[in-house]
């Protein structure tokens, strides 16, 4: 299966790369992800992707990440996440909006999971009509958090671009953390525990250096300007 991305064509084939469209990047979400469940969404769209087919192998989906066992607990509980889970379309109007939950089906049996996505994101990890933004799933292993994952791929969408200014609201959205009362208080503590462990896993692991500066208005921090290079 080959992506373009950005104009450049890559093949996905048996590697460890995913691939998604960049309006799937850039789409806010409706709560954030762990670990071990932004894994396990990228690895269904991987073998989606690679052959075509929507079924894989539990051991296949340890070793890439790692893990000495992934157990059926464990993925019944993230697969119990993945389900609930919707992305919904940004900057439509005020008079519009659209959400789309991620997958109709999650079945697992004897190490083996077998994922039914819904057409519309379907359009987004197979379609080659939009520009596509490509992650190595083995790079991001390497992350402290998911949301250092969530804010690398939202920087990658942002085709042509080499910084973004993005209100408080936006950031929350892009996280996922609305439920999340002290980050929606406390601007510090959504840049001490999450932006500030994202950048420094995005600095050391990724092929991007970025940094950020604050957007006031008076004393209160109303948003950030990302920055960033290859």
């Amino acid at each position: 299966m080959a992506g373009r991305v950005n104009d450049k064509v890559i093949e996905i084939n048996g590697s460890s790369l995913v691939k998604k469209s960049n309006a799937l990047a850039l789409s806010k979400i409706t709560y954030g992800l762990s670990t071990n469940e932004m894994q396990l969404l990228a690895y269904s769209i991987h073998s989606t992707q690679k052959d075509n087919t929507s079924v894989f192998l539990k051991k296949d989906f340890e070793k890439t990440f790692n893990m000495e066992s992934y157990s059926t607990p464990r993925a019944n509980k993230d697969s119990d996440k993945l389900m609930d889970l919707k992305i919904s379309a940004q900057d439509l109007g005020e008079d519009e909006f659209i959400k789309i939950n991620v997958l109709q089906m999650f079945h697992y049996k004897k190490g083996v999971f077998t994922v039914k996505w819904a057409e519309m994101v379907l359009d987004h990890i197979l379609d080659m009509k939009e520009r596509y933004i490509i992650t190595d799933m083995t790079m991001v292993t390497k992350f402290k958090s998911s949301f250092s994952w969530l804010l690398y791929e939202h920087l990658k969408a942002k085709y042509g671009a080499w910084s973004t200014v993005l209100t408080k609201e936006d950031i929350i959205d892009m996280l996922g953390v609305k439920k999340t009362s002290s980050y929606m208080k406390n601007t510090g503590t959504l840049k001490k525990k999450i932006l500030d462990i994202a950048i420094e896993d995005l600095n050391q692991y990724s092929e991007l250096k970025v940094s950020y500066e604050d957007i006031k208005e008076g004393r209160s921090i109303v948003g950030l300007k990302f920055i960033w290079s290859t």
